[in-house]
């Protein structure tokens, strides 16, 4: 399905990777778009990012079919909220929040016409200078839906993310929180902590494994305090999972029991193994 405008509010690594693979696929007539910051609205204008370049979010949805909000969490529900006060009545307004239970609460009942979306995929890099028109292709975007969202929002949402090249999920905001929780919120925590702890040691000592452990550490702090305290609850509680293998395995070393440790890192290796990628 083709869009007659899509608007995107928020043109950072998310939002202007989705200005380019919309281009990429003529998924739209046009692009518009906003951003809070007038130097990256400028920039994303002349990098061809967008078609036009609105100078508000009520400009930026007046004709809109599609609003995607790329913004930090704790943004998005005001921006969904601004854009479906000025928007055609069949606009479909998603977002790209990593977290979606939070969001869904502070929209309940209040904008029929919206659709939580969470794509799998970014960097540790942030800005629209490193958006990529394929940064979506073969990548899982997860879709949530309120219990009064339409059919018709919902199916321009998945429409066009497919168009772009991503696989679609769909499942419930609160399980979602759950699941992202221990596969990417406290991942980021964990290679933050790591990172912290080899802060004295030698540059020329650090190895290609503690990089690619510690990569996602060196990503935006601002948006992910926002999205930890958004999502506190389930963070806490894979925070509390991992303090406990963690537990166990300094309890084997203090014991010295080789085999309980070689069990221990075997079952991880194995669970590893068949996640894949």
């Amino acid at each position: 399905m083709r869009l007659r405008e899509l608007s995107i509010i928020g043109l950072g690594l998310i939002g202007g990777s989705a200005a380019l693979a919309a281009r990429k696929a003529d998924a739209a007539d046009r692009i518009n778009g906003w951003d809070h910051d007038p130097e990256t609205l400028a920039a994303a204008l002349s990098a061809r990012l967008l078609d036009v370049a609105a100078d508000s979010v009520a400009e930026a949805s007046k004709n809109a079919a599609l609003i995607l909000i790329a913004a930090p969490v704790h943004a998005i529900p005001a921006l969904v909220l601004e854009s479906a006060q000025f928007c055609p009545a069949a606009c479909a307004i998603t977002d790209t929040g990593s977290v979606k239970a939070a969001i869904h609460q502070a929209l309940k009942n209040a904008v029929p016409n919206f659709v939580g979306s969470h794509p799998l995929a970014g960097s540790e890099k942030s800005g629209h200078r490193h958006a990529s028109a394929n940064l979506f292709e073969g990548r899982t975007v997860v879709l949530t839906r309120g219990a009064d969202c339409g059919p018709a929002a919902f199916e321009q949402v998945s429409s066009f993310w497919e168009r772009i090249g991503a696989r679609i999920v769909t499942m419930d905001a609160l399980e979602h929180d759950q699941i992202l929780a221990r596969t990417s919120h406290l991942p980021h925590f964990v290679a933050a902590a790591l990172t912290l702890v080899a802060r004295r040691d030698p540059r020329n000592l650090i190895g290609t494994g503690f990089g690619d452990t510690t990569r996602i550490a060196a990503g935006n702090a601002a948006l992910w305090t926002d999205i930890a305290l958004t999502n506190r609850e389930p963070v806490l509680a894979a925070m509390s999972d991992c303090e406990g293998e963690l537990r166990s395995v300094r309890s084997a070393l203090e014991r010295n029991d080789r085999d309980w440790i070689y069990q221990w890192l075997l079952q991880a290796k194995q669970r590893r193994d068949d996640l894949g990628n």
